[in-house]
């Protein structure tokens, strides 16, 4: 098993390929395992250049009735077609979205707009309701029922890869799952693996943004 500890090369090959692309790389200002200034030093250390006086820009989040706060700094760059995104999130560790949950949506949510103004508040629901299922999820059986009813299928069925990478439902999902999304492996190189989890548009395939995290 190959074990790849630095990335230079790779980014290397996507900023020389001059494909239209923006790139977004964020840490928390707190986490310990991947810390925000070996981030920069490796952002700073590739063949592209910062754009305007974008050093270490604040950006903003507002909560509802409250003032706007400050909760981290970005940078940008860009080398022919490709923009890349440097931000730190406040008070996060190594998982942003679960310490910075409102911050972190207005991060990406904005990342996936032309202008890419992190500051921008987004407007969030706590009430919001998902939309209603085409195909509804069976009820709920015992494990041990699910393991043989499993057992049954896979014997006497011929199940495509695309069938058996589908997700039909997630632990805690309070609603039925109202979109396609598949996870499963992707084989590399010899015995090296990649997973993947692939979202479908549900909106217009040609123009939806495509994200890969």
């Amino acid at each position: 098993m190959l074990n790849y500890t630095d990335t230079t090369l790779l980014f290397q090959w996507i900023i020389n390929s001059c494909y239209p692309l923006n790139i977004l790389i964020y840490s928390g200002d707190s986490d310990a395992l991947a810390n925000f200034m070996g981030a920069s030093n490796f952002v700073h250390a590739l063949p592209i250049t910062q754009t305007g006086n974008s050093r270490r820009v604040p950006w903003s989040f507002q909560k509802q009735n409250f003032l706007p706060m400050t909760v981290g700094f970005y940078e940008t760059f860009q080398q022919g077609a490709i923009n890349l995104d440097l931000l730190t999130v406040s008070s996060a560790g190594h998982m942003a979205p679960q310490d910075s949950p409102g911050p972190t949506l207005q991060m990406i949510a904005n990342f996936m707009t032309p202008a890419r103004n992190y500051s921008q508040s987004v407007p969030v629901s706590n009430n919001a309701q998902a939309a209603p299922s085409a195909n509804p999820v069976p009820p709920a059986l015992p494990s041990e029922l699910w393991r043989r009813v499993l057992l049954i299928y896979t014997i006497n069925c011929s199940v495509t890869r695309k069938q058996a990478d589908k997700v039909n439902t997630l632990p805690g999902l309070t609603f039925p799952v109202f979109f396609n999304h598949y996870s499963g492996y992707l084989q590399g190189k010899d015995s090296d693996y990649l997973h993947y989890w692939l979202i479908e548009s549900q909106g217009n395939p040609a123009t939806d943004p495509l994200i890969l995290w």
